[in-house]
């Protein structure tokens, strides 16, 4: 096969349908002898760069600031960054859920900054163009495995 075969093949089924295939295959070694006829166009994008992401580590990052914030000596500092964590994780809130909500302006405009000291200067990486299918794949020939045919001849 070319290339544009092998894509054309990897995007002809997608997740949804092989997902469903998935399901209904049971336990065991399946044998595979069929021809399918698989017709279309492959339209690909041109490759492009992006701006990498970067993982910021949570528990450093709270630690961090802690400390810039002053707060590591204070017990109540502790108990607070645990409460938000749980009120967070659990979607209750809290008893603060409308200052949460004034404040996220202002962790936008932090992570904006992080964004302009940190990940603009960070080399761009290379991304592959999109490949978009418009395919239709139709069974041709399907020969039934051996082991199966045998199968069937025991039971009749």
């Amino acid at each position: 096969m070319n290339p544009t075969q092998k894509i054309a093949l990897s995007k002809a089924l997608n997740k949804a349908a092989i997902d469903a295939a998935r399901d209904q295959l049971g336990v065991g070694v399946h044998n595979v002898d069929f021809t399918v006829n698989v017709k279309g166009t492959l339209k690909v994008g041109d490759d492009f760069d992006v701006a990498p992401t970067v993982s910021i580590p949570l528990k450093q990052a709270l630690a961090a600031f802690v400390v810039y914030a002053g707060l590591h000596t204070s017990e109540a500092a502790l108990t607070s960054i645990a409460d938000a964590l749980y009120d967070q994780l659990e979607n209750t809130g809290g008893k603060s859920g409308d200052a949460i909500k004034e404040a996220i302006p202002m962790v936008d405009a932090a992570l904006a900054l992080v964004e302009q000291r940190l990940i603009a200067k960070l080399p761009r990486q290379f991304r592959r163009g999109v490949v978009t299918p418009r395919l239709q794949i139709t069974e041709v020939v399907a020969e039934e495995a051996p082991a199966e045919q045998a199968a069937e001849a025991l039971l009749f």
